[in-house]
Order: C-alpha cells, then structure tokens, then sequence
C-alpha cells in the first residue's frame, strides 16, 4: 500500500505541480472483537502507513481518526443523539460527515492563516 501510494502522489505531484495536496487520513471502524465493539487493529496499521507516506512525500497529512476523537471514536458517533454514524460501525451519517467536513474546513483555514503571519509569505 505504501509503496503504490507513494507512486499515486509523486504522479499528481508530477501533472499537478502546484497543487497543495492533504492526504486525508483514515477514519476510525470498528467490529466485534470476544464479545466487544472495538476499533479494529488495521486501523493503527493504515494510519501509520499513511503518516509515512505524507512524510517520504512531503504533502499535508489530516489525522481524521484523530478529529473523530481516536480509539472506539466510531461507536461514540453510532451512539450519538442523533447517530453521526451507522450501526455498522464502518460509515457515517450525513450529520456525522458533516461534522468531520467542518473540523476539516477549520484546520485549513487555521493553516492558511498561520502561514499568512509568516514574515517571508
């Protein structure tokens, strides 16, 4: 995966030179783990894949797990009054999308505003 994706970005890099690019990390899943709803391991191993993948090719890396709130995040969201998320632990609702999509928003624009202070932009 990491390998592929590497090759992914230098392309867009390649076509799209001055494109900013922000590699979206993966969100929290959960499934039945002895009895329990948990965040399912795959979960660490992917975003650890994609922080490096950010890293080696020096784009922009949003932690979504993170946003979302970490660890057992998706069965908060499954819970919620109203659901941000299904029940099948896997996707989100409209109002849960739209929640991610806010923070998102708001950590770009925090972004553009700290480089904006920067003495040499």
């Amino acid at each position: 995966y990491e390998t592929r994706m590497v090759k992914v970005v230098n392309r867009i890099k390649t076509v799209f030179p001055n494109a900013g690019i922000v590699l979206i990390g993966i969100s929290d899943r959960a499934g039945n783990q002895n009895g329990k709803i948990l965040t399912i391991p795959a979960i660490a191993r992917m975003r650890k894949a994609q922080i490096k993948i950010a890293q080696r090719t020096q784009i922009a890396y949003w932690d979504l797990f993170e946003a979302m709130g970490g660890e057992n995040s998706i069965v908060k969201f499954a819970e919620a009054k109203p659901p941000l998320a299904a029940k099948d632990f896997t996707h989100l609702t409209f109002l849960g999308g739209r929640r991610l999509a806010k923070k998102l928003a708001d950590a770009l624009l925090f972004e553009r505003t700290r480089y904006d202070k920067k003495p040499d932009s």
